[in-house]
């Protein structure tokens, strides 16, 4: 008997060592489980305060940017182009650039050497108000030598040569292509550009003129393209804000257009008018220029004076002329020109004129339609096998598929080497 209890009371010492022994293995072990984790939970934690830190200092950068964006003084410019009896306007905001239309073939080259002259490289936006020969030839040869981010096209097809030569170079230079809709705003720099009035199933076909409004700050420019009574009607009855600094008078002063009512509607301080000299259709039509007098309204004509451009900085608004009319001009002032001798009336329209646009330009040719590629750099164009395509930069290339002659009415030159 006493044997078993000395067997039992060795066991029973014998599994008290064997626990703590397996106890010292296990704690240090738990201990060193336990401090890891411990370490993973604070690093963790540590991480998470850091992201949320860097991240809370982003988004106030952000916001600090915004406001200093905000605070800044805007660089806004809305400048009247000389294409004769056509329409083309550049606009610039902040460094941003768009084009509101770019006249007729015969001034395409005149559009690009301008915009190349001020170094304007990329566009954000070209506009085509409607597909009249007068307002979207100009814009072929600015897709084929500048960079546009959009086009803005009315959504209706024409069967006409300046409209498949248009649809052409848009696919060619693959620029992507927005249908306005009525109040949609576009971005521009710290400029907003509204859409007042699109419908591609108006007619006639001037009525489908795409109409917008160019606000920066407290500065604002009205567009209407070639929009006729009708649409000036329709934008009154919206109730819509037409109020406008800038007037750019609708289809070049034509009486179908710039109802009495509408101007006053639009109440400018200035107009441009962009008409060709002498031009056969007598714009502008002396119902247009009352209705301006009578707003005591400052006009700009590109027949007289060229281009002209309107700066605003968000404090000042400066002309680079003088107007042709001023505000407060009454309807006896006239001019007298210092080569001739001969007496200008300021308030005079082009009702005897003889032909429209610049003659001085020459107009494409037809010819052989060949494909060319045009440095967009030089401003010269090679045919597609010339070496020194082969050393052109990708980003300076662009491939064409038209004649001789309207590449040239464009402005670019033929290459000397391979002589297209």
């Amino acid at each position: 008997m006493n044997k078993i209890k000395k067997t039992s009371s060795a066991v029973t010492a014998l599994l008290l060592f064997f626990l703590l022994l397996f106890c010292q293995i296990l704690m240090p072990a738990e201990v060193a489980a336990a401090d890891s984790l411990k370490g993973q939970t604070e690093q963790e934690t540590s991480s998470n305060v850091q992201g949320q830190t860097e991240q809370g200092t982003q988004i106030d950068t952000l916001e600090q940017t915004n406001k200093k964006t905000s605070d800044t003084s805007p660089s806004f410019k809305v400048t009247m182009l000389n294409v004769g009896q056509g329409l083309s306007i550049l606009v610039e905001a902040d460094g941003h650039y768009m084009l509101y239309d770019g006249g007729g073939k015969k001034r395409s080259s005149y559009v690009v050497s301008y915009l190349k002259k001020h170094k304007i490289t990329n566009l954000d936006y070209i506009f085509a108000s409607h597909y009249d020969e007068d307002h979207i030839n100009g814009l072929n040869g600015v897709m084929n030598a500048l960079t546009v981010q959009t086009a803005v096209t009315p959504d209706y097809e024409v069967d006409s040569d300046c409209y498949h030569s248009f649809r052409k170079n848009l696919e060619l230079n693959k620029i992507p292509e927005l249908h306005p809709e009525e109040d949609e705003v576009y971005p521009l720099g710290s400029a907003k550009i509204r859409i007042l009035y699109a419908d591609p199933t108006a007619d006639p076909e001037n009525n489908r003129s795409t109409v917008i409004r160019i606000s920066c700050k407290d500065y604002s420019c009205l567009i209407t393209g070639d929009a006729e009574a009708q649409v000036e009607r329709d934008l009154i009855a919206s109730g819509k804000k037409l109020d406008s600094d800038l007037y750019v008078v609708g289809h070049h002063g034509s009486a179908s257009s710039n109802t009495e009512e509408f101007i006053k509607a639009v109440s400018p301080t200035a107009a441009f008018i962009s008409v060709g000299k002498d031009n056969t259709y007598g714009h502008p039509a002396p119902e247009t220029m009352t209705f301006l007098r009578e707003q005591n309204c400052s006009v700009y004509r590109s027949d007289k004076q060229k281009e002209t451009s309107v700066s605003y900085n968000g404090k000042d608004v400066v002309f680079s002329q003088d107007p042709w009319i001023a505000a407060t001009d009454d309807t006896d002032k006239t001019t007298e020109n210092a080569d001739t001798g001969d007496i200008l009336d300021p308030f005079a329209t082009n009702t005897d004129a003889a032909a429209s646009g610049d003659r001085s330009m020459p107009s494409a040719t037809d010819g052989p339609v060949v494909d060319y590629v045009i440095n967009v750099n030089t401003g010269k164009f090679h045919y597609s096998d010339c070496k020194s395509v082969k050393q052109m930069k990708d980003k300076n290339k662009r491939e064409v598929e038209c004649n001789r002659a309207e590449l040239i009415s464009q402005g670019f030159e033929p290459c000397q080497n391979c002589n297209p």
